[in-house]
């Protein structure tokens, strides 16, 4: 009887711990980086306006610090965002312009551009996808005139409140690997992504590079031809 009794809390004992391993495994933040391809689809698009959607995004991931950098023809963009604080970081480059700005944005500069847009209802379907070698989970995003966004995303990137500033996956509970967004018409950007490493990134990866100077809300909203 006594051996049963200590052999049940042997086995007691490691289920709990293996149990314990595994929470940990599973919780552990994210570090490395996500390369997405990216590609724009819609009717009559000439393939200059196709040309002008870079190929391709680098992200760049570090516990809740997230970096998306997306380079075209006419400049460079990163945007980096705090996912605990909520706050973001947009920096851009206009190479042929000699302008090099940054303009830092609270939660609530980001959630002003929201107002005007529509409320999104999210449902999740019991469909999966393997997506740069991770299980992705399928969502179905529907907006008030029923267009549907199609996402696949995983919770093995584990970034809490990734998609904060984002007002169409910002319910996701997850990282996203593959999503259309509206671009204006019946045109739509796929974002797929091609690669997912796990790699040490450097904190000087989320800092403002070199040469770049503060740009005004005001600066910033004559820029975009609107207010923030």
């Amino acid at each position: 009887m006594k051996k049963t009794t200590s052999l049940l809390l042997m086995i007691l004992f490691v289920v709990l711990i293996s149990g314990r391993l595994l929470a940990q495994k599973e919780s552990k933040p994210f570090e490395g980086y996500v390369t997405m391809g990216i590609s724009m689809e819609g009717a009559n698009l000439s393939e200059a306006q196709k040309a002008q959607v870079p190929k391709e995004a680098t992200i760049t991931i570090k516990g809740n610090l997230v970096k998306t950098e997306n380079k075209t023809m006419f400049y460079d963009e990163i945007s980096i965002s705090d996912c605990d604080k909520q706050t973001l970081l947009e920096i851009i480059n206009v190479e042929s312009a000699g302008m090099k700005k940054y303009i830092k944005m609270s939660k609530e500069d980001v959630e002003k551009g929201f107002t005007s847009l529509p409320t999104y209802d999210v449902k999740e379907v019991n469909e999966t996808k393997e997506i740069a070698g991770y299980t992705c989970k399928k969502a179905e995003i529907t907006d008030e005139e029923g267009n549907v966004n199609i996402i696949y995303y995983s919770a093995d990137i584990n970034v809490a409140n990734s998609n904060w500033d984002n007002p169409i996956m910002k319910n996701i509970k997850g990282f996203p690997l593959e999503y259309s967004q509206p671009a204006g018409g019946n045109t739509t950007i796929k974002y797929v992504a091609k690669d997912v490493k796990k790699k040490k990134v450097k904190d000087s990866e989320f800092a403002v590079p070199d040469g770049y100077t503060e740009m005004t809300k005001e600066e910033a909203a004559q820029m975009m031809g609107g207010g923030m």
